[in-house]
């Protein structure tokens, strides 16, 4: 109902909650600045699109609300292990697993081997003559 607001200007307010979508839709705006709050939640993209080759509103207009996140802000740093750090290191245990599980097998046949072949001894040592293999 406010088709011919031209300017937004809310920063450094305590103002919580997100963005709300509709704002993007005030295509007369020209100044939005919202910076310095305690918005949360995605940016609006009909905040944050481009028109023709400028922002409509680029990141200062959005800074200083610590859990406001998309574009035109800069990534969100996060701490901690990465994703891909994550799946390096379950495929990396994986591969660990799986060769350890190799090598107790090999070990295991061959001791069964080597125990078969000395049942085997005793077994035709206790046989008649004839017997032997």
């Amino acid at each position: 109902m406010c088709t011919y607001l031209n300017v937004i200007d809310l920063h450094d307010n305590l103002l919580t909650g997100p963005i709300l979508q509709q704002l993007g839709l005030l295509v007369r705006l020209s100044t939005f600045d919202v910076s310095n709050n305690r918005l949360f939640g995605p940016i609006p993209p009909s905040l944050s699109n481009r028109i023709g080759t400028l922002l409509r509103f680029n990141a200062t207009s959005f800074l200083g609300n610590k859990d406001l996140y998309g574009y035109p802000l800069p990534p969100i740093k996060t701490s901690g292990l990465s994703v891909l750090a994550i799946v390096g290191i379950g495929l990396g245990s994986g591969l660990a697993s799986l060769v350890l599980s190799f090598t107790g097998i090999c070990i295991w046949l061959i001791v069964t081997e080597h125990k078969m072949a000395l049942d085997e001894g005793k077994i035709s040592q206790l046989m008649p003559g004839g017997w032997q293999q």
